[in-house]
């Protein structure tokens, strides 16, 4: 049996304003940075040891060859959970056929 109604909802609203008013002034402006780096210390070569680095050039970094396989941090973890994800939404699919 249904028997039609009206539903009345009276709602006491109350509005409360408020107003702030702040004075100041603002912070000086940090001073401009030097043009020159200022060095802190200077730590001065010996003189044979200077010799020795601008006698021997640079040695020329080597190329690394391409890895062929996964590396040791690799795992299968990432496909058992997308596994896992599968199985779960094929589940709510076959019940949902069930109910149909």
């Amino acid at each position: 049996m249904k028997i039609p109604a009206t539903r009345i909802d009276e709602v006491l609203i109350v509005e409360v304003g408020e107003s702030r008013s702040v004075a100041g002034t603002t912070p000086a402006a940090p001073p401009p940075p030097p043009d020159e780096p200022i060095l802190i210390s200077e730590a001065k070569p010996a003189p044979a040891a200077a010799a020795e680095l601008a006698a021997a050039p640079a040695p020329a970094a080597a190329p690394e060859p391409a890895a062929k396989k996964l590396s040791k941090t690799g795992s299968a973890v990432p496909l058992i959970g997308l596994l896992g994800l599968l199985f779960t939404g094929a589940s709510f699919g076959v019940r949902l056929l069930r109910r149909f």
